[in-house]
């Protein structure tokens, strides 16, 4: 059976840079954007800002259309300089992801420096 790909953000030149399989894949992010169903702590989206709010909102009204309102009220986007490994480890498990959320909302998220001068991985 085939794995799925390991999706992993590296901080590269004080940018985030997203790595499949240990390859770079998209172009480097100042910040990024996590949507998460608070209810399961299921990872829709995440990446650019404005791209995960755009695609959170679509799925919203679509959630909305179909008449599920909790599972529209449910999804969250989160977004800035989140350190790598608590951002990956939210990639990985749900539990992670609901709990990166949690600790959003508490304010006990440390942000990054907005430059940072060596590469950071999980």
């Amino acid at each position: 059976m085939p794995r799925s790909p390991h999706h992993a953000y590296r901080i590269v030149d004080g940018d985030y840079l997203l790595h499949v399989n240990n390859r770079p894949i998209a172009q480097p992010l100042r910040e990024v954007a996590i949507a998460i169903n608070e209810e399961s702590g299921e990872v829709l989206t995440h990446g650019a800002p404005e791209a995960v709010r755009s695609t959170a909102e679509h799925a919203r009204r679509s959630l909305i259309r179909l008449g599920r309102l909790r599972e529209a009220n449910a999804l969250v986007v989160i977004s800035g300089r989140f350190p790598p490994s608590q951002l990956n480890a939210a990639l990985r498990c749900r539990q992670q992801a609901a709990w990166l959320l949690a600790l959003a909302r508490r304010g006990g998220l440390a942000p990054l420096p907005a430059r940072a001068d060596r590469v950071w991985s999980a």
